[in-house]
This record gives C-alpha cells, sequence and structure tokens, in this order.
C-alpha cells in the first residue's frame, strides 16, 4: 500500500530478482484506495522467466525472489521499497466422489480411486514420474476394535497413478481382496487381513515435488455382494399340469461363496428339500406332495456365510386334458326317447388316458330315474385307463312328461376333478307322441308321414 503525498501516483515500476540475479521486471497497475492511499498491483509467477521456471519444476527448493518497488506521482516525485518473498506452493486436492469405491467381481473385491489435481504446474508439480507412481499412496486402516490391521497401497503393491491432463490425475487402486482368520467362508484369501463386512478407513494422499501432502479419507464397509436368484420355476403365473413338480433356480454368486439352498412350502411353512454347501449355477428340487389343483406358493431362501435372499413364486397346477375322464355315448339318434312308466337302456364308454385311476360316476336327471344295470345303483365305482377303458350299460325309467338331461359325472378319486357328459332325454305320455319327440329330425317325420299315406292307399 502507497500513501500519497499531496499528488497523485501516477506509475508504478517492479524489478525481481532471484539469487542467481535472474531478472524480471513489471510495470504495476496503481488503484486509488481512497483520497490519501494508492495500491501497486502485479501478478509474479515463477514461469515469468525461464531461468526461475526451470529449478522450480526440477527441485523440492521453492525459488525466493527479492522485488525493488518504484513509485512515482504526477509532480515526478519518485519513492521505493524492497521485499523478499519465496513463491507460494499450493498443496495438492484430493477430490473423493461416489465412486471412489466400487464393488466388483472377486472374493469380496472392490476398487478404490480418487481424483487429484495439481494446481501450480500440472504434470510438472506431482512428485516422481507417472511410471514411478510416486505422488499418491492410498492407507487402509481397521476400524474394529479387535482388528489391528492397517495397511498403505503404495507403488509397490499396486497403487496407480494417472496424469488425466492439464491439473487433474488419478490415484487408483483395483482389487482389494480381504483375508481374515475371522473369516466365515473359506473362500477369502487376498492381500490383506480385513474382516468381511467391517468398517475400514481409507485415506488417500497426494505428494507434489515440494512436499506438500493433499489428504482426504472416508469410512467403507468391506463389502459382501448377496447371492442372486437369476431365474426361477416355477415363476409367478405360471400353469403346470398335474403331478411331480420340479423347482428349478438358477443363481449368482460373484463372490464366489459357497451357499446353503432351502426350498419350502411359502404357506405352511414346510421345507420341500435343502441343499448346503452348493456353487453357483442350476439347483433343482422335487415337490410331489401336492394334493391336488389349484394355486400354490413356494419359497427359496439362498444363503451365504454373511447374508440370505428370500424370494417367493405362485403357479397354478391344472390338469392336462390327457388326464381327463372322458365318457362316451353310445346311441343311433341324438336323443332318447323313453315313454312315461317304461324304460329304455344306454350304453357309455369311460376312459383316461393316463395310468390307471378309480372313477366314480354319478347317473342322475330329473324326472328320470337311472341305474346302472350291473349293479342296480346310480353310483358305480370302477378303475379305467387308456388301455382299458370301461363299457357301461345303464337304464333310464321315464318319471316326468317332458324334456330332460341324463347326467353322468365321473370324478377321478386321485386327482379331485369331476367331467360331466349330458344327454338329451324326452319322456313321452305314450307312444303315439312320436312326433313330438326332440331329436327326431324332420327327414325322419317326412318320411313316417309318406309312409303311413302310402299304407292308406294300399288299404283302399
Amino acid at each position: 500500500m502507497i500513501k500519497e503525498g499531496s499528488e497523485n501516483i501516477q506509475s508504478c515500476q517492479i524489478n525481481s530478482q532471484d539469487s542467481s540475479g535472474n531478472t524480471n521486471s513489471y510495470s504495476g497497475t496503481v488503484n486509488q484506495i481512497n483520497t490519501t492511499h494508492s495500491e501497486c498491483i502485479q501478478d509474479i509467477n515463477y514461469n515469468d522467466n525461464t531461468n526461475w521456471e526451470a529449478p522450480h519444476d526440477n527441485s523440492a527448493d521453492l525459488i525466493e525472489i527479492t522485488s525493488d518497488v518504484e513509485i512515482e506521482d504526477t509532480a515526478g516525485q519518485t519513492d521505493s521499497a524492497t521485499a523478499s518473498n519465496a513463491f507460494p506452493n499450493n498443496r495438492p486436492l484430493v477430490n473423493l466422489d461416489g465412486d471412489s469405491f466400487t464393488e466388483i467381481d472377486g472374493k469380496h473385491a472392490f476398487n478404490i480411486s480418487a481424483d487429484l489435481e495439481f494446481k501450480d504446474n500440472g504434470e510438472k508439480e506431482f512428485k516422481g514420474t507417472e511410471s514411478s507412481n510416486e505422488a499418491c499412496s492410498i492407507q487402509m486402516e481397521s476400524l474394529d476394535t479387535s482388528n489391528t490391521y492397517n495397511s498403505t497401497i503404495d507403488s509397490e503393491l499396486g497403487a496407480e497413478f494417472t496424469y488425466l491432463g492439464g491439473d487433474r490425475a488419478e490415484c487408483s487402486f483395483s482389487k482389494v481382496e480381504p483375508v481374515s482368520s475371522n473369516c466365515a467362508d473359506p473362500n477369502c484369501n487376498g492381500d490383506f487381513d480385513f474382516n468381511v463386512l467391517e468398517d475400514i478407513n481409507v485415506t488417500v494422499e497426494a505428494y507434489d515435488h515440494h512436499g506438500a501432502v493433499g489428504r482426504e479419507s472416508f469410512v467403507q464397509e468391506v463389502p459382501n455382494k448377496r447371492p442372486k436368484i437369476r431365474f426361477a420355476s416355477p415363476r409367478d403365473g405360471e400353469s403346470v399340469i398335474a403331478g411331480e413338480v420340479n423347482l428349478e433356480t438358477r443363481i449368482s454368486e460373484s463372490d464366489g461363496d459357497s451357499i446353503d439352498l432351502e426350498f419350502s412350502d411359502a404357506d405352511s411353512g414346510t421345507v420341500i428339500e435343502t441343499l448346503l454347501n452348493e456353487g453357483e449355477g442350476r439347483h433343482q428340487a422335487s415337490w410331489d406332495s401336492l394334493d391336488s389343483r389349484g394355486n400354490y406358493r413356494w419359497s427359496l431362501n439362498i444363503s451365504d456365510a454373511y447374508s440370505s435372499t428370500v424370494e417367493t413364486f405362485e403357479f397354478e397346477k391344472v390338469i392336462s386334458r390327457s388326464y381327463r375322464i372322458k365318457n362316451d355315448i353310445e346311441h343311433r339318434y341324438s336323443s332318447l326317447i323313453v315313454s312315461k312308466g317304461g324304460s329304455r337302456s344306454l350304453i357309455f364308454e369311460s376312459s383316461i388316458g393316463s395310468s390307471p385311476r378309480d372313477i366314480t360316476t354319478h347317473l342322475s336327471g330329473n324326472g328320470i330315474d337311472t341305474r346302472f344295470v350291473d349293479t342296480g345303483d346310480s353310483t358305480k365305482t370302477f378303475e379305467a385307463s387308456s388301455d382299458n377303458p370301461v363299457r357301461n350299460q345303464i337304464i333310464v325309467t321315464g318319471e316326468k312328461v317332458g324334456p330332460t338331461k341324463l347326467e353322468i359325472t365321473s370324478e377321478d378319486q386321485e386327482l379331485g376333478i369331476n367331467t360331466t357328459e349330458t344327454f338329451p332325454v324326452y319322456v313321452r305320455s305314450s307312444e303315439s307322441e312320436g312326433l313330438q319327440v326332440p331329436g327326431l329330425t324332420n327327414l325322419f317325420i317326412f318320411m313316417i308321414l309318406i309312409f303311413s299315406t302310402a299304407t292308406y292307399f294300399l288299404r283302399i
């Protein structure tokens, strides 16, 4: 700062010189602060003179210069002063962000990285060379009071320094793998003595060649990546044909730990099957205790030594056509005509497109009485299969005049499914009601009329 006399300051000259006599001159800028004081301003950089820059960039010492400042006012009066200063040094900056810690595939492995800034002179400022990796280090320390282990990752252990251009660089270490005598899984091995899931303090340091240090830290848990269910069958909404259900899953375990799998009934909690000390990949279990068709839910619990994952799936058990009972009615007409109080017989064949199973068949119908000829009852149980169909003869007796339906309902005892067939029946009051009987086609009625007319003329 300059104290003015009766006249204003009009110029400011600065001559700077290092200890070797290398000089540089500047015309400073005069700014009036108030009516009595002004200031002379000039930025002086070590690279203003090549003889200053070379030793600055190649020596740990900071160059000191002596500056002579001479001022002159508007009346031509002058004054001067001398000051000595070393060029300042800005310490490197370490910048941590969300990408500083990255989980990767491996034995609980992770990467560490940090952005660095060398603001004074970029690549000429950091310690050593890019290939020597002397410009940064990464330190890790256990925060578990029972674990006193700590480690410094330097160039010998694999810390990597990368110059990115301008003022920017990066310090990183790839694939930190913990190892500990307390590790719950024998898969743990690596270069460090940290426990899975314990907190560690990570410190990244950056060094310039003047001895300045930039430092930042963060706390991170040694990771465990949960095993993942990549595929499951039967999955939600899937239909499964009756019979034994095959449960299938495909698991990934990026840490390489052994895993336990438990298949269970999600509604009752009953364990279907347990698989221990398995690796990632495909796994199966058979669920053979399903009673009948309907909706079923199953759960899959997968766990490593440190965590578990549970997912539940729902599917529908359905019956294939080949499992259903088939009743084929044998009759020459599309309906059965029976007089009130009279009886007619029908034959139907029962079969199942699978192995032999017991079938219980019920006969019913409004206004008619229906019974099996061989048992005299309306209900009968028998065994049938695709290779051994069963033929049944039944008697239908008319009780109430009018149209109705014969119902043949067969129940599969094992699967608990029903199949119902119907057949039209007309109960008439007498034989003369044939023209009103359902099932007689118009052509058949027309032929009856022609036959009756021909008979009449023959009699004439």
